[in-house]
């Protein structure tokens, strides 16, 4: 069975402490390494996954513990065996739940572009891009493209497949001509604006269910007393930074002297942050 959960990317407020303790440490660092919108996409995109999980499988540890494969595919360390998938795009952030690989999509829909298919798309595709009116054609092309990027992470060995395999969206559901086998859905999205493809690694399988989330709980008055909290402790942070790199001096301070410790060999090696794979 496969689920699928929607949530505007505005529902987060990424200062709330309540929401950000829900994620896992360094899940935390890699959204906060990012940049405006994509730092709320990425916090919004991970909340949800958290949501879906517990909704979906509460017995599942949280925060959520996510490892990689050796193609990049991330899974759930303490369940591998369920699986899912995250998208997002402008203002929508989705998430798949699914006891089969599975992989989602969410486009948003402006102009076509025929480079886009030509490069990416397989030539069946292209040909019958070619075949639809103007104003056809942009909706098939945004269909087909959700579409294409949840086989490619339902099968998750990377986006060259994706002229490898071939998608007909003439039929109702949609279907894979040329590929592995395995089921495409279109779910109506209730923005008008956007595409959503799903597509999950089991023939004939179940229509997913899709639930658009209102929002995330927190407690009661957590919001505004979280918020203060963390830009106070952000501020507190900052100053300390400032002071021992001597960059908070006086008028009349010296600058002072940043003490150098010996480190073991162990610990002279080049700290790498390493991101989550999705």
């Amino acid at each position: 069975m496969t689920h699928l959960f929607a949530l505007s990317t505005a529902a987060a407020d990424i200062m709330n402490i309540s929401l950000r303790s829900r994620l896992s440490a360094a899940r935390l660092t890699y959204i906060d390494s990012l940049h405006s919108t994509s730092r709320q996409q990425s916090f919004t995109a991970s909340l949800l996954l958290d949501e879906a999980i517990r909704l979906c499988c509460p017995s599942v540890p949280r925060p959520l513990d996510i490892a990689a494969n050796e193609n990049g595919k991330p899974y759930l360390t303490a369940a591998p065996d369920v699986h899912f998938s995250l998208s997002h795009s402008a203002a929508w952030a989705v998430c798949a739940v699914s006891d089969h690989p599975v992989g989602v999509d969410i486009q948003q829909c402006r102009s076509f572009k025929p480079n886009i298919a030509d490069r990416f798309f397989h030539p069946d595709e292209v040909q019958y891009l070619s075949s639809l009116s103007p104003a056809e054609r942009e909706n098939a092309f945004y269909t087909l493209w959700a579409l294409k990027e949840s086989y490619v992470k339902a099968d998750g060995r990377g986006l060259r497949l994706l002229r490898q395999f071939c998608v007909d969206i003439a039929c109702q559901p949609p279907a894979i001509t040329i590929g592995t086998p395995g089921s495409l859905f279109v779910p109506d999205f209730p923005d008008p604006a956007y595409r959503l493809g799903v597509c999950v690694q089991e023939e004939h399988s179940e229509t997913p269910a899709l639930t658009v989330l209102q929002h995330l709980s927190t407690p009661s008055n957590a919001k505004r007393t979280d918020t203060i909290r963390y830009r106070f402790f952000e501020a507190v942070a900052k100053l300390q930074f400032r002071r021992q790199v001597g960059t908070d001096r006086g008028p009349f301070q010296s600058r002072p002297k940043v003490p150098i410790q010996k480190l073991s060999p162990s610990r002279s090696s080049k700290m790498v942050i390493h991101a989550p794979p999705f």
